[in-house]
């Protein structure tokens, strides 16, 4: 009857919408991932020839490669401060706590900040990324910057009798080192930190620090009472 020829023909352009959509949405995700990729190729044609300009070797060549390689599958080859200073204050403040609050309170005598202090501390924050196998730092470089870990797997390791490279203590995200330079209490560092996965690490000099601390005496006391409590730890060790 007429009822159900209506029906079946509103069924039928139900169907065609539905479909057209899903071809629609599908087309248009192909795109996006074939325009990112297009962009992406694009900027290692020029990276490929500026290292050929440099003759840069194949085993460094290699390791750029797989740097942009990393960032591009992560997802991480934007402009992250620019990206920042273009959100609202509330909105940039509420995303750096999101991002960082949990790793500040791993950190001992960054524990239990106010929110406040929490946001001018991170924003003083240089993060890079470092390459599985390679050296973050040994034994013996001149940096005094606190290094927090905030993605990936580290490993504290040194040099056997025969040469060989062992494992002392493996880190993950939140693991904090350097904290005795950061401190003062050597301009040298004396351990050797390798990446065992592709790491991202956030660094905080000493001298980045001195605005926040005149500003905030109550932090400025904290981490001096926590310089005293390890020099006197290490005194009894």
């Amino acid at each position: 009857n007429s009822a159900e020829r209506i029906f079946c023909c509103l069924v039928i352009m139900l169907g065609t919408f539905v479909w057209a959509y899903i071809v629609g949405s599908f087309s248009s995700t192909l795109q996006n991932m074939d325009r990112d990729k297009a962009k992406f190729d694009e900027e290692m044609r020029s990276i490929k020839a500026m290292m050929r300009f440099h003759e840069v070797p194949d085993d460094l060549s290699d390791r750029i490669d797989a740097f942009f390689q990393y960032k591009f599958e992560s997802h991480t080859m934007f402009d992250d401060q620019r990206i920042m200073d273009s959100l609202p204050t509330r909105i940039r403040t509420d995303f750096i706590l999101h991002r960082f609050r949990n790793i500040i309170n791993m950190i001992p005598f960054f524990r239990g900040c106010r929110e406040d202090v929490i946001i001018e501390i991170v924003t003083r924050f240089k993060s890079f990324s470092v390459l599985p196998a390679d050296y973050l730092f040994r034994v013996g470089d001149p940096y005094v910057e606190l290094c927090v870990l905030t993605k990936g797997r580290m490993a504290m390791v040194h040099e056997s009798k025969g040469g060989d490279e062992v494992m002392e203590a493996e880190y993950f995200k939140g693991a904090f080192f350097g904290e005795s330079e950061f401190l003062g209490f050597g301009k040298e560092r004396t351990v050797t930190i390798r990446a065992r996965t592709f790491c991202e690490i956030s660094t905080l000099h000493p001298e980045d620090m001195e605005s926040v601390l005149r500003k905030h005496v109550k932090l400025r006391r904290r981490l001096e009472k926590y310089a005293r409590l390890k020099k006197e730890m290490e005194k009894g060790l």
